[in-house]
């Protein structure tokens, strides 16, 4: 019996865990932490850029749809619908109700859209759309009143993350 009453005192010594034991543990649990919560910041930058990206193609989208549609806005036939990109954290959806191609103090804007933490080039160039086709014009703020016809590439980064909005001539809107 007392060699019983031993061999239970010893296993009692023995459960549990050392002080090197926990403090391991808690090291690992700590370096896991950190790992998650680095990756995470970072998945927040490549969903603010590819959500920005995303919506800046559904924009355009959005303004050669409307040119397309030939719908009157408040009584008054548009001569276009455009994108301007005007600064790099923003960019506006607009109308024209004169003959221009260029975002101008006449230009009625549809919807501003800001870019949070998400830096957009070029600034100053215009894409607009003249209906009925929609034929596509781009000009940027350093063309002359003509007419400049060319595709163009928008960048958006945040941070070493980029992505590119292309609008070709033909219509084609991609992503890369």
């Amino acid at each position: 019996m007392q060699i019983i009453k031993n061999k239970k005192q010893q296993e009692k010594k023995i459960a549990g865990f050392t002080l090197i034991e926990m403090l391991a543990v808690l090291f690992i649990a700590v370096l896991m932490s950190t790992a998650i919560l680095v990756n995470y910041n970072s998945g927040q930058t490549v969903t603010r850029v590819n959500a920005s990206a995303q919506r800046l193609a559904a924009d355009f989208r959005q303004a050669q749809n409307l040119a397309l549609s030939g719908k009157a806005q408040g009584g008054v036939m548009p001569k276009g619908y455009g994108i301007y990109s005007q600064s790099s954290s923003q960019y506006v959806l607009f109308y024209n109700t004169v003959e221009n191609s260029k975002f101008n103090p006449e230009s009625i804007v549809l919807d501003t859209i800001n870019l949070s933490d998400v830096t957009l080039l070029p600034v100053g160039v215009t894409v607009f759309f003249t209906p009925p086709n929609p034929s596509i014009c781009v000009v940027d703020d350093a063309d002359l009143p003509g007419v400049s016809n060319r595709d163009q590439i928008f960048t958006l980064t945040a941070g070493s993350l980029v992505k590119t909005v292309s609008i070709h001539q033909g219509g084609r809107v991609e992503i890369n």
